[in-house]
């Protein structure tokens, strides 16, 4: 049949639904209604019109111009034309979750089309059951396809074949061929100037990214891709799903939250129902990350149903596997139905879901284990064990956890020692891939299981020096890592600035009593390119620290100090006092009790510093205080025999709060608090040359900031002083690059939701860590005379972040910060003033805080400042 103008016309829109599915919809609209004469003509132009309507995800819309479509295209007699609607329409179909039509509407054009026509129809095909799970068949179709197309030269088809085909590979863990594949749908995509087609390529690249374990590639893959999204009006729905997927491998378990619920809305109100319950697959996945049991177990039988519904079996497996995830966290081991999770496993395995799977063998291992079937156990982590050299860092973690179990179980624990330290390496290498502190903290998660179970060993082989080591790999793996030198990032640098006008806008409008919305929402769109940025960036890719330090090493350079490491084991608080040239293992307190005893520390701390309070209630505070430091006192450290010799503290991060140099068996002795024995030796060594003094910068609105400010710096040599107009956050960075010694004085806040935007702040708005982290060289020491500027959030893997934590890892030897509220600024003045005084006259900082603070407490008793030396001392 001879094609017209119209149809000539018809078909040229097809390319630009392609290319330009915004543009395309008012011409195909006004093509449909010129060709009513036409049934051919405007069977393709519907066509084109819905599948514009598709890439831009209004899958109603699309729906409604491909029924119309396939109608017009009855009409015309001329099943060809009929069939290629048909095509499309079962794609719009199996997004929206009717799988039955979607079927019957790809048979069809199957059973109608021939050559050329009919390889795309099986590309089409494919693509839907890939989506199904049903991998094995689709890579059969595009097999039978691939040769038309390439004797065609149909580039835009086949760019559709290797796109869907490097998905599928990703899936069945072929990550090499997968990468190229999709890299090659790209390239022909770019080439025929489909940039809809290109930005979805560039989509799933981020994801492959995520299965290979390039987390900051897959976050920067898709923050790019979301730019084009946006510029050409496509839904996101699909991409923050999968940024989902990749904050959930990084244990962003709060950012992954957020966007499974931005992607469900997405995909609510697109229509999508396919997308929909991916969206809420993704949601269970990061609720029990979040270890919200109930959330997680609402979502996953929710999405089980609707895979169900779409005949989408191996996602419905998956969704199946979820929800008794989320009943063995809510329950426990004991409501599991093994056989069900066997069961689950296979499907999975079958439907080519191979991490999936492992995870479903090595949880169905550890439930018959719990239920005593040791053989069925050993079987079933046996399988799972295979895995451990490839994939996510979930998975490699998953599977060496699985052959530690084996090997146990075997009666092999020293072999099971060594399966646990390959799974932790592997957790390092994987943290060592970032450069943001608090990406490689919620990386350590990954490692909770493992880090357990070796210190399980640890404590049962009786060996101290074993139990030093695997204390040792539970710290402050973050901070292993040497963080790279910052990027000369102008755009960063121009985001905070904005952020930093905001919030002064905001905290203005609060005072007037003006509404705030439109600004909270502006500072949180900032707050999350801020982040977004942050987690981009590479680290350098290697393990930082192979062995983890003996006692033996620590005692070598520990001199007249002692070294206390505290571990929890068995709901006790458990120490390794190291000193004197020997390790010895003690028991604590019980970990209840501390922290019981901890929280009522602070309350009480809090009311002295508040200083609104009678006489009579300050006086009965401060008893009440003082009480709650002699039971801390009691339950930490009275059982392990320390003399009066400085001491370096290891705490757990459980134990972050403690006000050390406050306890009174401490008082007047120097007191270090470290994030592990590793970091200490790394930082006692001698410090590199500087090129500047002393900076000291105050902020505005805090009385007595000035007058601190000018003491301190009286008396030090070459002293650069910021004032409260002058200490501008840029200076300020400028001013402390390359400096020996830091100090600030300013009011501080602490954001547990997003440590590193905790702040101190200066003349013109907040310093967060974020700018922190983008000067060069920092000082060895840095001292912040702010309150709670030394408080740390506590992340899933024994992590912290924060500040201090921070400084700590890029780089600065020494920090001086407070784990609560200071008293008025005049007192606090006089302890940094008599701290600085006999830092100038060369004693080390922790000798110095001591000595000032013994001071402080004679004083003031209780009521003192709970100042930390923290890093070298």
């Amino acid at each position: 049949m001879i094609d017209g103008p119209l149809m000539e016309r018809a078909r040229g829109l097809l390319d630009l639904a392609g290319a330009e599915p915004a543009s395309a919809i008012a011409a195909a609209e006004s093509l449909a209604a010129e060709a009513h004469d036409d049934d051919r003509a405007r069977a393709v132009a519907l066509r084109a019109l819905g599948l514009a309507h598709a890439k831009l995800m209004h899958i109603a819309a699309a729906g409604e111009a491909l029924a119309a479509a396939v109608a017009a295209g009855r009409r015309s007699a001329d099943r060809s034309i009929e069939a290629e609607a048909a095509m499309t329409q079962a794609a719009v179909l199996s997004w929206a979750g009717d799988a039955a039509g979607a079927d019957v509407a790809i048979s069809f054009a199957v059973n109608h089309l021939t050559g050329t026509a009919m390889a795309r129809a099986l590309v089409q095909r494919a693509s839907m059951r890939y989506r199904q799970g049903r991998f094995a068949e689709a890579l059969a179709d595009q097999g039978m396809a691939r040769p038309v197309l390439e004797e065609a030269g149909d580039t835009g088809w086949l760019a559709s074949l290797h796109m869907d085909r490097g998905i599928i590979r990703g899936f069945t863990g072929q990550l090499t061929a997968a990468r190229t594949d999709l890299a090659t749908a790209r390239a022909m995509y770019r080439s025929l100037g489909r940039s809809a087609d290109a930005a979805w390529a560039m989509q799933n690249e981020g994801w492959l990214l995520t299965q290979i374990g390039d987390i900051p590639g897959a976050l920067a893959t898709l923050d790019a891709a979301e730019d084009q999204f946006r510029s050409l009006g496509l839904s996101v729905a699909a991409l923050w799903s999968d940024r989902c997927e990749a904050l959930m491998t990084a244990h962003l378990t709060h950012e992954a939250k957020e966007y499974a619920g931005h992607a469900l809305t997405e995909a609510e109100r697109s229509g999508l129902a396919a997308g929909v319950a991916e969206a809420r697959l993704r949601l269970a996945e990061a609720a029990l990350l979040d270890a919200d049991a109930t959330q997680a177990r609402h979502a996953a039988e929710v999405a089980t149903a609707e895979f169900t519904a779409q005949d989408r079996p191996m996602w419905a497996a998956y969704a199946r596997y979820l929800a008794i995830q989320a009943r063995i966290v809510g329950d426990g081991f004991g409501e599991v139905d093994l056989g069900e999770l066997i069961d689950v496993a296979h499907r999975l395995d079958d439907g080519g879901f191979a991490s999936a799977a492992l995870h479903a063998r090595v949880l169905a291992g550890r439930v018959a284990a719990a239920g005593g079937q040791l053989d069925r156990a050993a079987a079933l982590l046996g399988e799972a064990a295979a895995a451990r050299r490839t994939g996510s860092v979930e998975l490699r973690a998953q599977a060496w956890l699985a052959e530690a179990l084996v090997r146990l179980a075997a009666g092999r624990p020293v072999a099971a020692d060594a399966a646990v330290r390959a799974g932790m390496r592997a957790v390092d290498v994987a943290q060592s891939m970032f450069a943001s502190s608090d990406a490689r903290a919620h990386v350590a998660a990954h490692a909770t299981d493992l880090a357990e179970l070796g210190l399980d060993l640890a404590y049962a082989s009786g060996s101290t020096t074993r139990v030093f080591q695997w204390l040792e790999r539970t710290r402050a793996g973050a901070l292993r890592h040497p963080s790279p030198r910052p990027p000369d990032d102008a755009e960063l640098a121009a985001e905070l600035a904005q952020l930093r006008a905001v919030e002064a806008e905001l905290r203005h409008a609060r005072l007037e009593g003006e509404p705030v919305g439109g600004l909270e929402q502006r500072a949180g769109r900032l707050r999350g390119q801020v982040r977004r940025r942050s987690l981009r960036r590479s680290g350098a890719g290697t393990w930082a620290l192979s062995h983890p330090p003996r006692p033996s090493a620590v005692n070598a350079v520990l001199g007249a100090a002692t070294m206390v490491e505290l571990g929890i084991h068995g709901g006790m608080l458990d120490a390794v006092v190291v000193g004197r040239g020997r390790a010895i293992r003690h028991v604590c307190g019980s970990v209840a009790a501390i922290d019981e005893e901890l929280a009522l520390l602070r309350a009480g701390m809090a009311r002295l510093a508040r200083g609104d309070a009678s006489s009579a209630s300050r006086a009965a505070s401060g008893r009440a205080t003082e009480l709650s430091l002699l039971r801390l006192d009691d339950l930490i450290l009275q059982r392990l025999g320390l003399g009066d010799e400085p001491v370096v503290v290891v705490p757990p991060a459980s134990l972050h709060l403690v006000p050390w140099a406050l306890l009174p068996s401490m008082r007047g002795r120097a007191v270090t608090v470290a994030p592990s024995a590793a970091l200490w030796l790394d930082r006692i060594g001698p410090p590199q040359r500087t090129r500047r003094g002393v900076v000291v910068a105050h902020g505005p609105d805090l009385p007595g900031a000035a007058a601190e400010a000018r003491q301190v710096a009286r008396l030090h040599g070459a002293v650069t002083r910021l004032t409260a107009r002058t200490s501008k956050v840029e200076d300020v960075l400028k001013a402390i690059d390359g400096a020996r010694l830091a100090h600030f004085v300013a009011h501080g806040t602490f954001r547990n939701d997003n440590p590193l935007f905790s702040s101190l702040r200066l003349a013109d708005g907040a310093l967060t860590v974020y700018d922190m982290e983008r000067v060069d060289r920092l000082p060895p020491i840095v001292v912040l005379s702010a309150c709670n500027s030394g408080l740390q959030a506590v992340r899933p893997g024994g992590e912290t972040m924060g500040m201090v934590a921070a400084l700590l890892g890029a780089g600065c030897r020494t920090v001086v910060a407070s784990t609560g509220l200071v008293p008025d600024t005049a007192r606090t003045a006089r302890t940094m003033v008599d701290f600085h005084t006999r830092l100038a006259a060369g004693e080390m900082p922790a000798a110095a805080l001591a000595a000032a603070q013994a001071a402080a407490v004679r004083r003031r008793g209780a009521a003192a400042a709970p100042f930390v030396c923290f890093g070298a001392g």
